[in-house]
């Protein structure tokens, strides 16, 4: 028998590191992905320092890739806002794009990609682990779970009170000078908004929010960029005409 692979369950950041440390490194690994192809992820899609470096130690070139660069931090809260250097470059760039570089990495290394499967069990035998997905069964050295924010249905977490959103958006020309070297992350009531750009000029905005704000706000776009500009003239300044790109 070949020796048995380690197994990523799920194909992100998490389980694409693994099986391209084990890959590169000579030992079988196998990453058993649900999606089918590049999709965006609920995040802010801010790189810090010690991401850089985890990621430049993986071999990827974030230069090479178009990421954005930024030195200041801007809080903002109201009609207030406050500024401040970063302790380092910082980078932006998109899950769409990252996920799928280092996913794509860890397949050239030698790791086997499974796409379009959704796990079900992992059951330990023997020394050994399998993983069931469907009517298929995946035998493992070992198992990690790198299923992010969905829920293995026999290791449920617990529930929380916060909603989480993201858009991409294609902001006005002013709306963008304001925010190039920036990350910013804004306060409102039930909740805060951060906001940056990456790749293509896009600019990624991430909020979370407690369920009962968006119960009496609505969960659609139009409705919570009017409470954030409401909220903040400098959110509203940011977010005037701009264009959701998905």
């Amino acid at each position: 028998m070949r020796e048995l692979p380690f197994i990523a369950i799920g194909g992100g950041l998490a389980g694409s590191a693994f099986t391209l440390e084990l890959a590169r490194n000579g030992a079988r690994a196998t990453v058993l992905e649900s999606s089918r192809g590049p999709h965006h992820k609920v995040c802010g899609e801010f790189l810090s320092a010690e991401a850089q470096t985890l990621l430049a130690y993986l071999g990827l070139d974030l230069g090479a890739l178009a990421a954005s660069s930024m030195g200041t931090f801007r809080l903002v809260n109201g009609s207030r806002q406050a500024e401040a250097s970063l302790p380092f470059r910082a980078a932006g760039l998109s899950r769409y794009c990252l996920d799928q570089t280092l996913l794509q990495r860890a397949e050239d290394a030698g790791a086997d990609v499974v796409r379009g499967v959704t796990v079900s069990t992992v059951e330990a035998r023997d020394g050994r682990v399998v993983v069931k997905t469907g009517t298929r069964g995946f035998e493992g050295r070992g198992a990690l779970l790198a299923t992010g924010k969905h829920n293995l249905r026999q290791f449920p977490r617990g529930q929380s009170d916060m909603v989480g959103f993201k858009l991409q958006l294609c902001l006005s020309e002013s709306a963008l000078r304001a925010l190039e070297n920036i990350v910013q992350l804004a306060m409102f009531d039930g909740g805060y908004v951060g906001a940056c750009i990456v790749e293509d000029g896009i600019v990624t905005v991430c909020w979370v929010m407690h369920q009962a704000v968006l119960q009496r706000i609505g969960t659609g776009w139009p409705e919570q960029a009017a409470y954030f500009a409401k909220s903040s003239e400098i959110l509203g300044d940011l977010l005037l005409n701009a264009r959701p790109e998905w």
